[in-house]
């Protein structure tokens, strides 16, 4: 039976899910246990559709361009992808820490601002009169969670932007990843196969005396 490259496509899918849920110690890809576990930024709404979206766009360009490649180039496309993850985890681990707020054992979670309204401003130096730890986060407890009734509109926005980047960034270089090794060792394999499966080069014959 004839196989094609979306053959080979669909066969790496599967292998990077094996590879991936290996990875999360589950079965569970990891747009969907973002629901779950509540990893992934609280904006917007739609994170795992978008989520998907890159992950999907991530293999395609990895099945593009890492399959066929040599075995020290697809090696450094790997290494420099599992760096990329490691800097834009701790960038993102630093950002959800200073602009995600957590409401109610992690049910409720919102992307803040970094600068405060002149209006709330005045509410908390009234507020802290009476009570001196009252602050932004409860601020935002009774304003019904909407960000940006405390902080400044254009700095919630920037912050969504951002935490939601870094997201993209982080999942795409983890996905990436994972998927440039599988299709690197499914290249391997193949390059072996065919070389087992080639027939000897016919020796030359011996000149007639």
């Amino acid at each position: 039976m004839n196989r094609n490259g979306l053959d080979e496509f669909k066969e790496v899918i599967s292998d990077y899910r094996s590879a991936l849920a290996y990875v999360l110690g589950g079965t569970v890809a990891l747009p969907l246990a973002d629901y779950l576990v509540k990893i992934g930024p609280p904006w917007p709404p739609w994170i795992a559709v978008l989520t998907s979206c890159a992950e999907l766009l991530v293999m395609i360009a990895v099945f593009q361009h890492v399959y066929g490649l040599a075995a020290a180039k697809a090696r450094r496309v790997t290494s420099g992808l599992i760096a990329l993850s490691a800097v834009s985890s701790v960038v993102f681990l630093g950002l959800s820490s200073a602009l995600v707020e957590s409401y109610d054992s992690g049910r409720v979670r919102v992307v803040t601002g970094f600068l405060v309204r002149a209006e709330t401003e005045r509410t908390l130096e009234a507020v802290r009169k009476t009570n001196p730890s009252y602050n932004e986060k409860d601020a935002l407890q009774g304003s019904e969670y909407d960000p940006k009734r405390v902080w400044q509109s254009w700095t919630v926005d920037v912050a969504r932007v951002a935490v939601c980047s870094v997201w993209l960034v982080l999942f795409c270089a983890i996905s990436g990843a994972v998927a440039s090794f599988v299709v690197a060792q499914r290249s391997r394999k193949q390059r072996r196969t065919t070389k087992a499966t080639d027939p000897p080069a016919a020796s030359p014959a011996s000149p007639r005396q």
